[in-house]
C-alpha cells in the first residue's frame, strides 16, 4: 500500500513538473517571431488554467502584441488563470480600448471572470456614451453571463441603460440572461414598455421578463 502511495505521489509530482515545463515553454513562445506560434501559446495558457498563473506577466505584455489574435487570446487566457485583479484588471481595462472588437469582447469576458474588481471598468464602459456601440454592447453581454450573486451595481447599471436608446436592447437581454437574479429590474423593464413602439425592444423585453419570472 505504501509503495502504491509513493508511486502515485511520484506520478503527481512528475505531472506537475511537466505542466510547469509546458507553461515555461509557452511563455517563451509568446516571444516567437511567428504570429501563429504566439497565438497558439496565448490560447494554450488559458487552456491550462490556474496552473499557468505564473504566465500572467507574459500575457499582460502580450496584450500589446501587433497581432490582434495574440491580444485576443491573451485577454481570454488571463480570465482563465484564476488570478487576483490587482495586475489583471488594469491590463484588461486598457484592452477595452483596443481597436479590434475581438480583443474588446475577450477583455470584457475576462474582467467578469477575475471577480469583483472587474465590475467597475465594465460599468464605466457601459455608461460611457462616447465609446463605440459594439464595446458597450460587449460590456452588457459580459454582465449577462455573471450568473448568481450579481452585484447590485451591475443591476443598477443595466437598469439605467434601459433609458439609453442605443444600448437598451443589449441591456434588457442581459437582464434576461441573469434570470431571477435580476428580479429588482422587473418593474423598470415593465415601465420601459409603456408607449414604446420599438418592436425589437418590446420582443426582447417581454422575453426577458419571462426569464426573470422563471417562465418558459
Amino acid at each position: 500500500m505504501k509503495r502504491l502511495i509513493c508511486v502515485v505521489g511520484s506520478l503527481v509530482l512528475l505531472a506537475a513538473s511537466a505542466r510547469a515545463a509546458d507553461v515555461e515553454e509557452l511563455v517563451r513562445n509568446l516571444n516567437s517571431k511567428d504570429s501563429d506560434v504566439r497565438r497558439a501559446a496565448a490560447k494554450s495558457l488559458g487552456e491550462i488554467g490556474t496552473e499557468a498563473k505564473s504566465a500572467l506577466p507574459a500575457l499582460v505584455k502580450a496584450l500589446k502584441d501587433d497581432d490582434k489574435f495574440v491580444r485576443r487570446f491573451s485577454a481570454q487566457s488571463i480570465g482563465e488563470l484564476g488570478v487576483e485583479g490587482k495586475v489583471a484588471v488594469p491590463a484588461l481595462t486598457a484592452a477595452l480600448k483596443d481597436p479590434a472588437k475581438e480583443v474588446v469582447d475577450a477583455a470584457t469576458t475576462a474582467l467578469v471572470k477575475v471577480g469583483p474588481d472587474g465590475v467597475q471598468p465594465l460599468t464605466e464602459l457601459l455608461r460611457d456614451k462616447k465609446r463605440d456601440l459594439p464595446a458597450r454592447k460587449a460590456a452588457a453581454e459580459a454582465f449577462g453571463s455573471m450568473g448568481k450573486d450579481v452585484p447590485k451595481s451591475v443591476l443598477t447599471a443595466l437598469t439605467d441603460a434601459l433609458k439609453d436608446n442605443e444600448i437598451r436592447i443589449a441591456a434588457v437581454m442581459a437582464l434576461g440572461e441573469l434570470g431571477p437574479e435580476a428580479k429588482s429590474a422587473e418593474d423598470a423593464i415593465t415601465s420601459s414598455l409603456k408607449d414604446n413602439k420599438d418592436r425589437n425592444y418590446r420582443r426582447a423585453a417581454q422575453e426577458s421578463l419571462r426569464r426573470i419570472q422563471g417562465k418558459k
